[in-house]
């Protein structure tokens, strides 16, 4: 496809993602910033200051969130609820899209409830980044300034580091592990990528080093888990570099796609964002071998992604590549992103049952291609840990 054609197909697609979420968001209840309103309003807030948009398209589905918490209909994580939507508003402040203090109020009263919801998950054992105590982290270490007024809650994770490295492929007492029931047996996996596994540990801990919290101890801990990981690699003649999980009790391991969530991208761009933040040479080269291994999987079939949104789809594939590109300009990256964008264009049409959240919406489609319309790396996608 020519460059102008791609890019008059970009605008069109783009413009007809932008009205559709206007016309449809209020058919979601959840709030949460991957799979929720949050996500939505976070596309429209892109594309409204990328084409020059005076409109209230974006402010209308915040107050619309704001109306689903005073209505109590939100669940508190990242993913579908308070943490996902408090991450929004922090982020539209940090960034400028609102003048600063614009949420104080009621960004003041989600600390306050997501302070409880943080002690509750760690209680439960459920460190899950989507779902649990990692997601909550994340909303408070966006939102900490100089005075580290949230580490109280920050050491809250550290203080369990410990346990959860030393038991991490203990059958009975590994807390990182998703039971899942497969063919009427209970089966204990433990997973690798950000979304549920390590690389969600590594990058929120990198992200503690980076705002100044506790960062000899985030140094260490860092140390043993990118360890843990590389050590974990699958065999050279693999497909993939990784698993997507290991069973805990079988020791099974499965091939792990090009999704972000639980495969080699999502792994690698973990690793190598964590690299560069911490200046770690000796994970830049084997995060990126890991990402050129999988920029040469463009058979479907071999990929194992299929559908156009982020978390395991072609859009998702194309924007690591495109920020492993802008961090190590290889022409694999390159290419690979442009492949896999053209994939996704060629893959999403809208209809009334159209996904919209960023996790395998519209919404997610839309901030990939806005990014690649407009030839820069915007920071929307902290949202899911890869910048």
């Amino acid at each position: 496809m020519s460059s102008a054609h791609l890019k008059t197909n970009l605008d069109q697609k783009l413009q007809d993602i932008y009205i559709h979420l206007g016309h449809h968001y209020t058919q979601y209840s959840k709030i949460g910033a991957l799979n929720g309103l949050a996500g939505i309003a976070l596309f429209q807030f892109y594309y409204e200051e990328s084409f020059g948009l005076y409109s209230e398209n974006s402010l209308n589905t915040v107050n619309f969130c704001i109306e689903k918490i005073n209505e109590g209909q939100f669940s508190a994580s990242y993913s579908n609820g308070l943490a996902g939507f408090g991450w929004l508003l922090n982020h539209l402040e940090e960034y400028s899209f609102v003048e600063k203090g614009e949420f104080s109020s009621i960004l003041s009263s989600i600390d306050a409830q997501m302070k409880y919801y943080l002690q509750q998950y760690i209680l439960q054992d459920n460190y899950d980044f989507f779902h649990g105590a990692l997601g909550c982290i994340f909303y408070f270490l966006k939102r900490t300034d100089l005075t580290r007024r949230y580490e109280e809650q920050i050491s809250l994770l550290f203080s369990k580091l410990p346990d959860l490295y030393k038991t991490i492929f203990d059958y009975d007492l590994c807390k990182l592990a998703l039971s899942e029931t497969i063919g009427g047996k209970l089966k204990k996996r433990l997973h690798l990528g950000p979304a549920h596994g390590i690389s969600g540990i590594i990058a929120i801990l990198g992200l503690a080093y980076d705002k100044n919290y506790f960062q000899e101890q985030s140094e260490q801990w860092l140390e043993k888990f990118t360890q843990l990981v590389l050590e974990a690699k699958m065999p050279p003649d693999s497909i993939s570099a990784f698993p997507m999980w290991i069973d805990l009790e079988t020791e099974e391991r499965a091939f792990s796609s090009l999704s972000w969530c639980a495969g080699d991208t999502g792994i690698g761009a973990a690793l190598l964002n964590t690299s560069t933040l911490l200046g770690k040479p000796m994970w830049d080269n084997p995060s990126s071998d890991i990402l050129k291994k999988a920029a040469h999987r463009k058979d479907i079939t071999q990929s194992m992604i299929n559908g156009y949104g982020i978390c395991h789809g072609y859009f998702g594939a194309s924007r690591i590549f495109s920020k492993a590109y802008d961090t190590n300009p290889f022409h694999e990256f390159e290419e690979a992103s442009s492949y896999w964008l053209q994939q996704g264009l060629d893959s999403l049409i809208i209809t009334k049952e159209s996904p919209m959240s960023i996790l395998n919406g519209l919404a997610g489609a839309g901030l990939v291609m806005l990014d690649y319309q407009q030839e820069k790396i915007s920071s929307w996608d902290e949202c899911l840990l890869i910048s």
